[in-house]
């Protein structure tokens, strides 16, 4: 500033700060960069060595609703998140040519390296599934009542077992398709009474079928050989199946078939793809937006990139902070962190701006670096604070990804504002003005200008015309929209999506089954609490209150009953010490091969050991990794024990909170502790948590501010001004989103304290600088120049997210993007005018005041 240019005295501890910056730049940049990089050292260090990234979703949910804890529980330990399920369709409906290719597909996908085992039709009906039944048909054996049972084990005394036989013999002698499978199948008909209390709650499909009626639409189901759910896995996976399935379409040439695929996998890796996609469009536009506002403001570009290496060191410290804190943080929450761009990005260019005027009036370097950081530290220290607690109530959302995000950027945009003031003038040095006479500065001088000579009349109709949007905000009608449609989640371009839905649609499936999950703590509960579960559920089918339901309660083993028929089984076999050798002959004299019936005698070997072990069996050991039985268990139990899940298919589409608050209360019915889940009925169950956060957070951080804001300013009408206006901005925002029809989601929630959060600094700064000028509105026009293009640039940065190929992040950046127009529209139209008129001291320079002259740095 010119010699003879007059303000209020500064703070001793500002221009002291300001002294000290300036001969720390100036005089000993060595030492400051030196400083620097060891910052720059500990960062990377803590990072590599704490630092870890966690890209589950569901991470960011608030963990106190047993919906979202069961979720998570269903993709941790349930070994049914590691499988893939390929859809195979025709458009012509070709189902013949469709059921062929759905054999040639799954013969090829069982030779790939990267796959377990497969599932494509029911386990009888494959060799695996034939020579693995035994151990199917041996537990399930023993669930039945023991009167029943010892019924079972009389069957195979010789007089009734040679009828059986005989009969058998006489059907096949007579063509009988239904003899000789079941002398293939269940020669001694112990599978018939084995899998009896399995029909209709335990389909042996899976659970599910594996074609449509009218067979166009056809399923193959495969397990793959990864252990880790991480995008980087997922990705490496995902590039060998679709490989794969390229090459398969090739083979069938013209009439090939079409295939999608879904799953767990896909969906990570699209996202995590999508993800990283979206995060180089976003930087890369916002990127091109702000230089070429930085360039029409200011005429070079160079000082951006120093304004940029600085944000990234800011970056690197919040980052490294979050680190130590909490060891992992969500991907979704790192990616959050671009915010502190937009914020620091505001500091950096009110720091020039004032830096280049200083030059322009005279100054030298160290001069223009002292006077600027006296006059603006104190605002800008100011508004990191505000905006910095304001974060830090995300900490109270129950949320651990809202609680990362507020504590990170709470941290970095303090970090960042000490850095702007500290060590920015290490990377910039004399600017230059642009040839056009920055326009910028010109619209914010004439508009000072104007509103100085008249400000009643704006300030009046400013109050009227957002008081009017107010009460458009505050209104029930239009109502503010909640979406909670899962595929607001998924990427605009989905192939797992797609395949999902074309299974939807040719399976005839309305909607996703909501998950029944129950854990008990001993096997005898689980196996009462699955029984009294599945006689619920049958009455609830048959009253017509539930469209279908799937249980694992016929597999559930009950340990009394395996102890009394186990007690039978041992007493029946010691009675019968001979009985193979019994049963040989028996077989003999009936005129049967040995060797075509080894299916029936590999069944009562298998009874016979189960007795003699008297081990309540476990079914992930019992089967072997490559048996398709596996595909039944994974789908009702986890990995560990007495945990397993049902499915229930609601009458009708669930589409409110109300509506999947009734289910759960249909379900609870039954008496026993359970949960309920799934990706549809968490995102319903979310939706009055995610109405209470908007309000409660919002609540929240506009309290932290006007706090704050009373500590900064020490005068009520200022204080009044301010606040008013930050409730003007959120009115705005919230209005337009009602007339835009624009929703609020689970993640664009946090748009909401986000916009008073980044916005607050934007009539700090305007105000702090105003109070401040004695009259002179040069400073002031600098102030406002800078903030406008601080607001546009953070504009640019949000409306760049329009680009994005993730329906959740497009809506975050366009309701970001409106909220931030809504407070620099509030401070230009507002704040300005209002303050003049209430202030009419601040539009001249005080008489009875002795002028004084800033000092300068030497």
């Amino acid at each position: 500033m010119k010699a003879g240019v007059t303000a209020k005295p500064k703070k001793a501890a500002a221009i002291r700060f300001g002294w000290f910056v300036s001969n720390l730049v100036v005089r000993r940049p060595r030492l400051l960069g030196a400083l620097l990089a060891l910052l720059v050292v500990c960062c990377a260090v803590v990072s590599v060595w704490r630092l870890r990234l966690d890209s589950e979703v569901l991470n960011l949910l608030p963990d106190r609703f047993s919906s979202v804890n069961g979720l998570i529980a269903y993709n941790k330990t349930f070994a049914q998140a590691r499988e893939l399920t390929f859809v195979l369709w025709r458009e012509d409906g070709d189902a013949d040519l469709l059921e062929t290719h759905q054999q040639e597909f799954a013969d090829a996908l069982a030779a790939q390296d990267w796959v377990t085992r497969i599932f494509y039709r029911s386990p009888l009906e494959t060799q695996s599934g034939l020579e693995t039944f035994d151990r199917v048909l041996g537990p399930l054996l023993y669930q039945l009542e023991s009167a029943e049972f010892s019924e079972a084990l009389e069957s195979l005394k010789p007089e009734p077992l040679a009828a059986r036989l005989e009969n058998l013999k006489e059907g096949i002698a007579g063509g009988s398709p239904k003899a000789e499978v079941q002398a293939a199948f269940d020669p001694f008909g112990l599978a018939a009474r084995a899998l009896a209390p399995m029909q209709g709650g335990v389909p042996i499909e899976r659970g599910q079928p594996l074609a449509s009626a009218d067979g166009k639409t056809r399923l193959v189901l495969a397990v793959t050989t990864n252990k880790d759910l991480d995008a980087l896995t997922c990705k490496r996976i995902m590039e060998q199946v679709n490989a794969f399935i390229t090459a398969q379409r090739d083979g069938w040439g013209d009439s090939a078939s079409e295939v999608g695929v879904t799953g767990r996998t896909p969906f990570v890796a699209e996202i995590s793809e999508s993800m990283r996609s979206d995060v180089q469009i976003t930087l890369a536009s916002s990127a091109i937006l702000v230089a070429i506002l930085f360039f029409v403001a200011f005429g070079r570009l160079s000082p951006l990139a120093g304004i940029g290496s600085v944000l990234l060191i800011a970056c690197a410290v919040a980052l490294a902070f979050g680190g130590l804190l909490f060891g992992a943080l969500n991907i979704l929450t790192v990616g959050f962190c671009a915010i502190l761009i937009g914020l620091g990005v505001d500091f950096g260019v009110l720091l020039y701006a004032r830096y280049q005027q200083c030059l322009e009036e005279g100054d030298d370097r160290a001069n223009a670096i002292a006077n600027c950081i006296q006059e603006l530290s104190p605002s800008i220290l100011y508004g990191a604070l505000t905006t910095g607690l304001a974060f830090l109530t995300l900490i109270l959302s129950e949320s651990p990804g809202f609680t990362q995000l507020g504590v990170l950027i709470a941290v970095g945009v303090v970090v960042c504002a000490f850095l702007m003031l500290v060590v920015m003038f290490l990377f910039v040095r004399k600017p230059s003005t642009p040839r056009w006479g920055d326009p910028l500065y010109r619209a914010s001088l004439a508009l000072l200008n104007r509103w100085q000579m008249g400000p009643r009349l704006p300030a009046i109709v400013g109050l009227l015309v957002f008081g009017a949007f107010l009460a458009l905000a505050i209104s029930p009608v239009p109502k503010l929209p909640f979406d909670a449609d899962p595929r607001s989640l998924e990427p605009t371009v989905s192939n797992a999506g797609a395949a999902l839905r074309q299974i939807e649609k040719g399976m005839g499936r309305v909607g996703e089954p909501f998950i029944v999950m129950m854990h008990s703590d001993n096997a005898s509960d689980f196996r009462a609490d699955w029984v009294q579960m599945h006689t619920h559920l049958t009455r609830l089918k048959d009253e017509g209150r539930i469209l279908n339901f799937y249980s694992p309660a016929p597999m559930v083993i009950d340990p009394a009953q395996f102890a009394k028929n186990s007690t039978i089984a041992r007493a029946f076999f010691e009675a019968n010490p001979d009985f193979t050798n019994q049963l040989e002959s028996i077989v003999r004299d009936a005129g049967f091969d040995a060797e075509a019936l080894a299916g029936g005698f590999a069944q009562v070997s298998r009874v016979a050991e189960l007795a003699k072990d008297g081990t309540l069996p476990d079914w992930h050991a019992t089967l072997p990794g490559e048996s398709p039985w596996l595909f039944l268990v994974e789908r009702y139990f986890a990995l560990e024990p007495n945990l397993a899940v049902g499915f229930v298919t609601p009458k009708d589409k669930v589409d409110s909170p109300q509506e999947a608050a009734a289910v759960r209360a249909m379900i609870e019915e039954a008496g026993v502790p359970v949960v309920l889940t799934g990706w549809t009925f968490t995102l319903m169950d979310l939706i009055p948590w995610t109405q209470r956060e908007l309000v409660l957070l919002t609540s929240l951080v506009l309290g932290c501010i006007a706090l704050l804001l009373a500590i900064s300013y020490r005068e009520w009408k200022c204080w009044a001004i301010h606040l008013t206006a930050l409730i003007f901005a959120f009115s705005g925002m919230v209005a337009s989103l009602k007339l835009l029809n624009q929703p609020v989601t689970l993640l664009n929630v946090l748009a909401f304290p986000l916009v008073l959060g980044v916005g607050v600094d934007y009539g700090l700064h305007t105000l702090l600088s105003i109070r401040g000028a004695g009259g002179d509105m040069r400073h002031v026009a600098v102030v406002l120049k800078s903030v406008l293009l601080g607001s546009l640039t953070t504009v640019a940065g949000f409306g760049s997210l329009a680009w994005s190929n993730n329906p959740s992040l497009t809506s975050l950046g366009i309701v970001c993007a409106v909220g931030v127009l809504w407070c620099i529209a509030v401070t230009a139209c507002f704040v300005l005018p209002m303050y003049l008129w209430t202030h009419p001291a601040s539009r001249e320079t005080p008489s009875d005041e002795e002028p004084v002259v800033l000092p300068r740095h030497s």
